[in-house]
Formats: structure tokens, C-alpha cells, sequence
């Protein structure tokens, strides 16, 4: 798809809130029965389901995309719970017909592949149950969460589902700590006809709390809406109901998934975070814990930068961002020889064959192997972290390198926490801008150089104010409230 010349990213994602609980909102007040699922408001979840089908659909974003520069485009096929809420952004569809929900089975395929798992990993009885079941649909959190059952042996066990195992079938866990989702059939409702998917999660979620009993049910980040499903369930069943910090939120507003959160706590890296969460969730308590995978080793900063990479990705990042941010990377290390580059692609996002060359043409530059090498190994000694808007920069502020963001994107004006209002760093919004501020942090040479030090005192403010705790202190924190919650 041809997108027309419009900075159609500036709005996107606020106008896709907006219309997400517009649309919501509407189907509580019109047709109550279908957000009413065996005692399950399946509202918040609805809310989840939906904003994520929204950013992530293509044709969603080039119709709104038209509609902003007043070009007329065809109207594209698109699942009838995307069109409901896509009218609400995009006025061509209005008048487009929804079609009849289709209740969605699972290929036969892979009910068969469910089944071999299931033989495989067994099915648990009641008298095997541990108390605090952890329900992940990725690797990434089995390893974030990691040190936690660690610390806690033998009280933690994970609940994947089916479709998650099969997908990702290198989950790094043993078949003793491993629970898998009971496949379920949802009941006969309005509910389950208007959102099958949402009531076979809230059948399959149910199950298992039945199955298992555990004492405590944990998720990590919290935005998905199998996330806000099984807090409703487990709280129904008076079982305490945890959501634990994954990333920071460097956007305008916390997203849907971030709001009206259904679980009893939420455990929070510090009070920054909680901050912004807490207007949109006042029904939730939030712990200050810590984060426990942040393990800052500070040293003496020499003359190191470290650009921490994202990549397009059509709708915060748009490629004209990239370009000049992969300009300005080519600039400084040409500009400033005398200082070590150390580039870090997004471990999703790869370079491009002539994107490294351009950086490799630079003896100083050094492109690192993300996958393997942690990032905290990568901050060793620099002076200086430099990125668009990723929340890595969090991580480097922690470790003691100065933030410099150079964030040309609309879809986010000011990065959250603004650096510049905590005097902890500085962003800017165009090349010439990157241009001279970098010129005026390296003029003298110097990691310790006045125009660099200046931002130490706020950084260290900063940190403290988002971060309560790292590393094994921050572990204590969690298992505390983990222990209280089985308690």
C-alpha cells in the first residue's frame, strides 16, 4: 500500500484509544448481555483485544492515513470487531455493512498438536498444585521471571497456553513447572457469539484455576487481555490477583491495555511508574518493588556512546525517522573519531546489508551482537546513551550514562520521564538539533566535562524516583509480596 504523504502517526494511536473505549463503552450501554460472560466482564479484556488489532492492521492504518490527507481509498476487508471500532476512526467506513460473527474453531491440526503436548507434559492433579501459578505467553517473561522461582523453589509454576507452546517450543522450563491451558468450549451466550476468542480464554482461563488452585496467579506487563481475564477469574475465586512491571511507558497516555487493570496489585520498578498508572486505575493497589533484572554497575565513563536502536515500525516509528536517526549515528562517529561508537540493533530489528556497511565505513563504530551480549555489559564505561524512544534508555540512565534522545517522532512528542524537565538529559526533535547539541556534550573531549556532569545530579534523582530497588534488593521486594499473597 502506497500511504499518502500525512503524519498520520501523530494521532494514530490517541485516536485508537479514543475509539476503543468509545466502541466499548457503546456495547455496555447498548448490548450490556454481550460484554457478560458467566459472571466475567469481558469489558477490559474487549478493550485489550481490540486496541491491539487496531495498531496492528495495516489496512486500519492506510484507510486513516487516506481519510487524514482527504484521499479517497477502497475499504478493506477487515474482521467485523475491527470494523465496528474502525468507524469510529475512520468516517469511510461507516457505511460499510458488519458481517455476522463467525465463531472461530481451532485447526484440527492443532487440536492434534495440543494433544501431543498434553501427553507430553502431563496433566497435574490437585495434590501437585503450587501455590503462585505464573501465566506467560512468551520465553521472554519464563526468563524475566526466572529469578524469581529461583528464589522461590518450588512455588512457582508456569501456565502457557497450547497455542503459545506450540509456537514457541523452545519455553525454557521442565516439565514439572510447566502447566499447560485445558482446551475449552465456550457456552452457548450472546457473549460468545459476539467475542468467541474472549470466552474461550475465559472458559480455558477458569479451568485451570479450578484444575490447579493455585493460591496466587502472577502475570508479567499486564496489558494483554488473557492478562485481564484470569485477574477477574482468580479474584472471583478469592484468589489474589498480581501483575508485575515488564517496561516502562514512554507514550502521551498508557494505552488500553493499562487501564481499569483488573488485578488486586500491581508491583511496580518505582514510584515514577506508578505515577503515571495510578489516574488510570483507582481501583488497583501498586507496590514499589523494583526491578529485579536491572543490575546497574556503574564505572568510570570514558569516551564510549552507545546508540540504542529501534526501527520502523509504521506506526511510531515511520522510515523517515530511522533515516535521519541512522544519519545522525554516521554523523558522530565521522564528526568524532576520537570516541568508541557502540551501536546495538533492536534484537527484533535487524540492519540492513547497506545500513551497516554506512556504519562499519567508520573504524570507531562497532556493531554488537544484541542476542548475545547483555546490555549491561555494553554500558561498561560510556559517558552517553543515545535512542528514539526506546526504554532501554532507562536502563543506561540506571547504569550512570547521560540520555540523549533524538526522538523526530510525532507519536511521541516528549519521551516519558522527560529528561530535560529532571535537568537528567536531553531530547531533541530534528538532525540539525542532534547535530548541535551532541557538538556542544563533546566540544571539550572530556566524559567529565562540565556540559556532561551538569546532567549527573538530576540523573541520579531521576533514577531513584523510577526505580526503588535493583538487582537482588528488588528481588526481596517481589518474593515479599509473592509470600504475602500465599500467605
Amino acid at each position: 500500500m502506497n500511504f499518502p504523504d500525512v503524519d498520520w502517526g501523530a494521532t494514530f494511536e490517541e485516536d485508537c484509544i479514543v475509539a476503543v473505549e468509545s466502541f466499548v463503552a457503546d456495547e455496555r450501554r447498548l448490548r450490556p448481555q454481550t460484554l457478560n460472560y458467566r459472571g466475567t466482564d469481558l469489558g477490559s479484556a474487549l478493550e485489550r483485544h481490540i486496541y491491539i488489532g487496531l495498531m496492528q492492521n495495516v489496512s486500519i492504518q492506510y484507510l486513516y492515513a487516506c481519510a487524514l490527507a482527504g484521499v479517497s481509498a477502497q475499504s478493506q476487508g477487515l474482521p467485523s470487531h475491527l470494523l465496528a471500532a474502525g468507524r469510529r476512526l475512520v468516517p469511510a467506513l461507516r457505511d460499510c455493512i458488519l458481517p455476522l460473527p463467525q465463531p472461530k474453531t481451532m485447526p484440527q491440526t492443532v487440536l492434534t498438536a495440543v494433544d501431543r503436548a498434553m501427553g507430553i507434559f502431563g496433566r497435574a492433579k490437585a495434590t501437585q498444585n503450587r501455590p503462585i501459578l505464573a501465566a506467560v505467553h512468551h520465553p521472554k517473561f519464563v526468563t524475566y521471571l526466572r529469578p524469581i522461582t529461583e528464589a522461590m523453589p518450588g512455588k512457582i509454576a508456569f501456565l502457557i497456553a497450547p497455542r503459545a507452546a506450540i509456537k514457541h517450543h523452545s519455553f525454557p522450563l521442565s516439565p514439572d513447572e510447566l502447566r499447560i491451558l485445558p482446551r475449552a468450549i465456550p457456552h452457548k451466550s450472546a457473549a460468545s457469539t459476539a467475542w468467541p476468542d474472549l470466552c474461550r480464554w475465559a472458559e480455558e482461563l477458569d479451568t485451570a484455576l479450578a484444575r490447579y488452585n493455585p493460591a496466587c496467579v502472577l502475570t508479567v506487563e499486564g496489558d494483554a487481555p488473557y492478562h485481564e481475564l484470569i485477574a477477574q477469574r482468580a479474584r472471583s475465586r478469592g484468589i489474589t490477583a498480581l501483575c508485575l512491571q515488564w517496561g516502562a511507558f514512554p507514550y502521551r497516555s498508557p494505552r488500553n491495555g493499562f487501564r481499569r487493570m483488573g488485578h488486586n496489585a500491581f508491583l511496580a520498578w518505582g514510584e515514577g511508574f506508578a505515577e503515571q498508572l495510578r489516574p488510570y486505575n483507582p481501583d488497583i493497589a501498586f507496590a514499589l518493588v523494583g526491578d529485579h533484572v536491572l543490575d546497574p554497575r556503574p564505572s568510570a565513563k570514558v569516551r564510549r556512546l552507545i546508540f540504542l536502536l529501534q526501527g520502523v515500525n509504521n506506526t511510531t516509528i515511520q522510515l523517515w525517522h530511522w533515516q535521519n536517526f541512522l544519519a545522525f549515528i554516521v554523523w558522530t562517529a565521522g564528526q568524532y573519531p576520537d570516541w568508541e561508537v557502540i551501536v546495538r540493533p533492536h534484537p527484533s530489528l535487524t540492519l540492513t546489508g547497506d545500513e551497516v556497511l554506512a556504519l562499519k565505513a567508520h573504524a570507531n563504530v562497532r556493531i554488537e551482537d544484541t542476542a548475545n551480549l547483555p546490555l549491561r555489559d555494553s554500558l561498561k564505561g560510556a559517558t552517553l546513551a543515545v535512542a528514539m524512544t526506546s526504554s532501554a534508555i532507562l536502563e543506561a540512565a540506571a547504569d550512570g550514562a547521560v540520555p540523549f534522545l533524538f526522538n523526530p517522532t510525532t507519536a511521541v512528542p516528549r519521551f516519558k520521564p522527560d529528561f530535560e524537565l529532571w535537568n537528567a538529559g536531553l531530547e531533541v526533535k530534528n538532525l540539525s538539533d542532534a547535530r548541535r547539541r551532541m557538538a556542544e556534550l563533546l566540544a571539550a573531549g572530556d566524559p567529565d566535562a562540565p556540559s556532561i556532569n551538569r546532567f549527573r545530579p538530576g540523573l541520579q534523582r531521576l533514577v531513584s524516583h523510577f526505580f526503588c530497588a535493583t538487582g537482588t534488593a528488588a528481588l526481596g521486594k517481589i518474593k515479599a509480596q509473592l509470600e504475602a499473597a500465599i500467605t
